[in-house]
């Protein structure tokens, strides 16, 4: 596998696309992606659809996935995401999509994940991980990838122009939250520019970075898991890159806890019909739900008991 860093993960995602003329067919997204994933496809002229998650795990919807690839052409490539930074493994999975079409590029997204170091063998094309804001390991910048060796990678550079970043964030977060389609406008938003970190020395920064925020995530996780009544509790399983808790009257415990200066946010919405066509009912009634709570650094011990607090208060 060839190991690839630049400054963002979404970077290396929109040179691997034009690098290996993905953008020719049409490239499968999970509902709940991030939006600058389908940004990114924007930029690369590739056209996507979206396809579901599934109710019960709460992962992308691979029977789904499967059907489309058994029943639809023209697609390039598929991209799998592990919703909350699930830690499972879908290498079967991925056997089974190569089987239904094996010359289907897959893109395994593990941006919400513990990021990885080193990578066995794996039926993905292409893995992702970030350490860019709020990712499992936050510097603010930076993602790495492997890339299997037979496919290629070349730099796609242009200028970059933060302002254009926070003008399409804006423009995308302007579009959900009022639920109409969004338009893209390009612009020079992607950091493709040469990156100046060095696999060695970032590597290890990793490393030494993953002690401190597990040490701290088990702290916080510990506190809403003792504190927060049972019933808005979603498996252990679920709360590596942040704890997520599910409530009824979601936007009203939102409501309660900025009022007591605290702070929360809302899970990954289904960008379907304001991104582009495909299915997310699942996607859309789970984000109706959950709440994504803190536990990185920006969270202490005092805060994770006022926030427990004001949920068990509040919460339905």
């Amino acid at each position: 596998m060839k190991t690839i860093i630049e400054n963002r993960a979404s970077t290396i995602l929109y040179n691997t696309i034009l690098s290996n003329n993905l953008n020719k067919g049409l490239i499968l997204l999970p509902a709940n992606i991030c939006p600058i994933v389908p940004a990114t496809l924007h930029k690369t002229e590739t056209k996507f659809k979206f396809y579901d998650i599934n109710a019960n795990d709460l992962l992308p919807d691979t029977n789904e996935l499967k059907s489309i690839l058994r029943n639809e052409t023209g697609i390039s490539a598929i991209l799998y995401n592990h919703s909350f930074g699930i830690e499972n493994n879908p290498e079967i999975i991925f056997k089974e999509i190569k089987f239904i079409k094996k010359d289907i590029f897959i893109i395994n997204d593990c941006c919400l994940l513990k990021p990885k170091l080193n990578l066995s063998e794996t039926n993905a094309d292409l893995t992702l991980f970030s350490t860019g804001y709020s990712k499992y390991v936050d510097f603010g910048k930076g993602g790495f990838a492997f890339l299997n060796n037979r496919l290629n990678y070349n730099h796609f550079y242009s200028s970059f122009d933060k302002n254009n970043h926070e003008i399409l964030v804006h423009d995308f977060n302007t579009a959900l939250s009022s639920k109409k389609q969004f338009i893209y406008s390009d612009s020079n938003w992607l950091d493709t520019e040469k990156t100046e970190l060095v696999e060695s020395i970032y590597f290890k920064n990793i490393e030494k970075k993953i002690k401190k925020v597990d040490k701290h995530k088990s702290l916080i996780n510990n506190i809403y898991t003792s504190t927060i009544n049972k019933k808005f509790q979603l498996e252990e399983k679920y709360n590596n890159w942040r704890y997520n808790i599910i409530v009824n009257n979601k936007d009203f415990v939102l409501k309660k806890i900025f009022e007591n200066n605290l702070f929360a946010s809302s899970h990954y919405q289904s960008l379907v019909g304001i991104f582009g066509d495909g299915t997310g009912t699942n996607a859309e009634h789970l984000h109706s739900k959950v709440i994504n709570l803190f536990n990185d650094f920006r969270f202490n011990e005092e805060k994770a008991i006022q926030i427990s607090k004001i949920i068990n208060k509040h919460a339905n």
